[in-house]
C-alpha cells in the first residue's frame, strides 16, 4: 500500500521515483555599589538585573530580518522572523563565500519562500542552528536543508502543513482533478520532494505532520490576491507535531542537541523564548506508529461539509403608523340659539 501511495503521488508531481547560542541582550547600566558607599542600599538595587526576553531581539513573528554575528573569528548569519521573498532576498544579499552557519528563528512563511532560503542552505552547504521556535517551512525545509543541525536548549520544531501534503489533500477533495490554479502548489510539491531526495530524507516526513496534527477537512478559499494560485483552508484540531528523537532518526533527519519530546517541555522552551504572556500553540508529541502510511490516511480527509444555509427569516411587518388623536367634539348648537 505504501509503495502504492508513492508511485500515485510520483505520477502527480511528474517525479522520478553548533555554534555557540548568540548573546542576549542584557542590562549595562552602571554597575551596584560595593557596601559602605554613600549610596543607600535599597531594594532597588538589590533587585535582580532584568534581562530582556530573546523574542524582543529576534522576535519569530516579525518580518524578516538578517543579522550578522561575530564571535572571534567565526561568524554567522542570523535570520529572525517569518521567511518572506523579501527576507530571503536579504538572506542571500547578506551572503559571503565563507559564510557557513545559519542561526534561525522563525514561525514559518508562506509559499515559495521557505523552501528557496532551504534550497540556498543546500547548495551551500551550511549548517542551521534553531534558537527557539522554528515551525512550519523553518522546520520542514530550512532545518533539513542544513549539513549539520543543531538545536539550541530554546530549540523547538515544530512541524505541520507542506505543499505535498497540500496538494494531495486538494486532489482528493476536488476528485482527484488539479484544481484550476493548483499547477503552483503542485511544482512547489515537486521541489520539496527533491530537497528530500538531495538530504536523503524519507517523503513521509512531508505528509505525516498533517496526519499528526489532526487533520479533517478542506475549505476551498479562493486564490492568492499576489500570485493568483489556488489556496485552501485545511481544518486541524491541532498546530504543531513535536517529533521524537526516534522519529526523527527514522525518517533520516541528524541532529545535534535534544528536541522537546513532550509538550510540557515544548511550553517550557517556548516561554524560555518568548513572553510569558504568549499563549503557547497546540502541540503534539504523539508518536505510537500509524496503521497505514501518511499519504493513505490523509486519502481519507474529505472537503468540509457546507454550512447549512441559514434559516428564511420572515420579514416583520412595518409597524402602524399612530393614529392622531381626535379632537373632541363639539356639541352643534342650534342655529336657534344664535
Amino acid at each position: 500500500m505504501r509503495a502504492f501511495a508513492a508511485s500515485y503521488l510520483a505520477a502527480l508531481l511528474g517525479l522520478g521515483v553548533a555554534a555557540a547560542e548568540p548573546p542576549e541582550i542584557v542590562y549595562k547600566g552602571p554597575p551596584l555599589q560595593a557596601a559602605g558607599s554613600s549610596v543607600p542600599d535599597t531594594e532597588e538595587r538589590r533587585a535582580p538585573v532584568p534581562v530582556r526576553p530573546p523574542s524582543e531581539t529576534c522576535p519569530p513573528d516579525g518580518p524578516g530580518m538578517v543579522l550578522r554575528l561575530t564571535q572571534g573569528t567565526e561568524t554567522a548569519l542570523r535570520y529572525c522572523g517569518r521567511i518572506t521573498a523579501s527576507g530571503v532576498e536579504a538572506f542571500e544579499a547578506e551572503l559571503r563565500p565563507d559564510d557557513r552557519m545559519l542561526v534561525i528563528t522563525s514561525y514559518g512563511g508562506d509559499l515559495d519562500a521557505p523552501l528557496r532560503m532551504a534550497e540556498i542552505v543546500a547548495a551551500r552547504g551550511m549548517n542551521v542552528e534553531v534558537a527557539g521556535p522554528c515551525f512550519s517551512g523553518c522546520a520542514s525545509f530550512v532545518f533539513v536543508a542544513g549539513a549539520r543541525r543543531i538545536i539550541s536548549p530554546t530549540g523547538i520544531i515544530g512541524f505541520h502543513n507542506t505543499a505535498s501534503s497540500a496538494a494531495l489533500l486538494g486532489l482528493r477533495a476536488n476528485g482527484d482533478n488539479a484544481p484550476a490554479g493548483f499547477e503552483p502548489v503542485l511544482k512547489r510539491a515537486g521541489r520539496e520532494w527533491e530537497l528530500y531526495v538531495a538530504k536523503g530524507v524519507n517523503f513521509d516526513l512531508l505528509y505525516e505532520p498533517q496526519v499528526r496534527i489532526e487533520t479533517f477537512c478542506t475549505v476551498p478559499r479562493g486564490t492568492h490576491p499576489a500570485t493568483g494560485e489556488r489556496v485552501i483552508d485545511i481544518a486541524s484540531a491541532l498546530d504543531f507535531w513535536l517529533p521524537s528523537a526516534g522519529a526523527l532518526r527514522e525518517f533520516g533527519v541528524s541532529y545535534e542537541g535534544k528536541v522537546a519530546e513532550s509538550e510540557r517541555e515544548a511550553a517550557r522552551r517556548f516561554h524560555a523564548y518568548m513572553p510569558e504572556t504568549t499563549p503557547v500553540p497546540k502541540f503534539t508529541s504523539q508518536s505510537r506508529k500509524l496503521p497505514l502510511a501518511p499519504e493513505m490516511l490523509l486519502y481519507s480527509v474529505y472537503a468540509c461539509p457546507a454550512p447549512p444555509p441559514a434559516p428564511a427569516v420572515k420579514p416583520e411587518a412595518p409597524p402602524l403608523a399612530a393614529k392622531a388623536p381626535e379632537e373632541p367634539k363639539r356639541k352643534l348648537r342650534d342655529a336657534a340659539d344664535d
